[in-house]
């Protein structure tokens, strides 16, 4: 086992130096970077790999789905639905008990791990162009009239926190296709939706890096999570 990991070890140092300009970050269970080398943000507790937030920000609900449907730029991608926040969350606060549970009204999560505001923007990305703030839409595939707005907050630095921000029907937006209007506080919408794909059977070469990253981290998290 020792050898197994060295070996992965050294093949992500290696990988490094040879993209020195890659600005890696993993939290918990997701891995991804802030340079534009890869879109994507690796999932090892999930087996996921979500899209980056900002990736698709500017796209409409109908540009989005088209992105995502059969011969589109994002073949593969699917909708993130409510339930799915749960599972994204449970990667962030890895190894500790996300307590935060999706509903229909406002709610704001408590961050266990002390993520900052930097480290919110570099994993999930600045959609919205925003200083301390980065979103992502959520729907009810089985009832577009379920809209949540996903948010992630860094805080102050000394209280950072982490909050989940649902709207339902008859708040901020009345439908999945009223989704599209300017989002009160946040300027132009430019806010996309939150996309998952299962880990690629062959991953692209930019993703072994952070899968190699995530797993050691993964690994080294569980480890520590039993031993305590």
């Amino acid at each position: 086992m020792k050898k197994i990991k060295l070996a992965l070890s050294l093949c992500l140092l290696l990988t490094v130096s040879l993209n020195t300009q890659a600005t890696l970050i993993s939290i918990g269970a997701l891995s991804s970077n802030d340079d534009g080398s890869t879109q994507i943000i690796v999932d090892t507790l999930n087996n996921r790999e979500w899209l980056r937030w900002d990736v698709l920000a500017s796209l409409t609900y109908a540009e989005t789905v088209t992105a995502i449907s059969a011969g589109g730029a994002y073949e593969g991608f699917t909708l993130a639905g409510i339930g799915d926040i749960g599972l994204l969350l449970n990667a962030l606060f890895y190894p500790s008990v996300n307590t935060c549970l999706p509903q229909l009204n406002n709610v704001t999560c408590s961050n266990t791990a002390g993520i900052t505001i930097a480290q919110n923007l570099a994993l999930f990305g600045n959609a919205n162009n925003a200083n301390n703030w980065t979103y992502t839409v959520v729907i009810d595939p089985l009832n577009t009239d379920s809209v949540a707005l996903l948010y992630a907050n860094g805080g102050s630095p000394s209280t950072p926190t982490n909050s989940v921000l649902p709207y339902g029907i008859n708040r901020e937006w009345k439908d999945v296709l009223d989704i599209d209007t300017t989002h009160s506080g946040s300027g132009s919408r430019d806010i996309g939706f939150l996309l998952y794909r299962s880990i690629a059977t062959v991953p692209e070469p930019s993703v072994w890096m952070l899968m190699l990253l995530g797993m050691l981290i993964f690994s080294f998290n569980k480890r520590t999570k039993y031993c305590s």
